[in-house]
């Protein structure tokens, strides 16, 4: 798979055994390689995404970095963790493992694991645009692209309101006595 995606979902309620926090999320997107594979495309012939979200921390325990160390193949260094920008992995290649889980009467393909492409594997270039979308420094022709339902879940952080933010009306001008 290709990462096609990096997006700044902002701020996001977490509800997880009965406790809420508010806590930042990203979004990462890979395009499946399909090799021609009609079970790896869409209906139409386009390749499958598949999504994973994360807490926006690089933290050493966090799921985000143990899944950037799975892909590397690597530990990160202090100064290279420290340095790391995610977008980095833009158009990078990996392998991903993917288990199928049931619940409510539907079949969900989640990510399991990310690791190093395999050795002398060259991916295709992808279909689907590769871009990132960043909250600190919105592109809003990239937020265009976005699903409405990602654009959704964006506009309800409190980053987005603090954008979106009226501004002020402008005093009034004070007349000459």
């Amino acid at each position: 798979a290709t990462c096609i995606r990096i997006i700044d979902l902002g701020t996001q309620k977490n509800e997880f055994q009965g406790e809420t926090k508010h806590q930042p999320k990203i979004l990462i997107q890979w395009e499946i390689n399909d090799g021609g594979d009609p079970e790896l495309q869409t209906q139409d012939g386009h390749p499958l995404l598949m999504s994973k979200r994360y807490t926006a921390s690089l933290n050493s325990k966090s799921q985000l970095t143990a899944d950037l160390k799975a892909w590397r193949g690597r530990d990160f260094t202090p100064d290279e963790l420290e340095a790391f920008d995610l977008r980095n992995i833009l158009g990078k290649t990996c392998l991903l493992g993917i288990s199928h889980v049931e619940k409510n009467g539907k079949t969900y393909a989640n990510i399991a694991s990310i690791s190093n492409k395999m050795r002398g594997y060259e991916a295709p270039t992808p279909h689907n645009e590769v871009f990132a979308f960043d909250l600190a420094a919105p592109d809003y022709t990239t937020f265009d692209k976005l699903s409405d339902k990602l654009k959704e879940t964006i506009r309800l952080s409190p980053e987005w309101a603090e954008l979106n933010r009226p501004e002020p009306p402008a005093p009034p001008q004070q007349r000459p006595a």
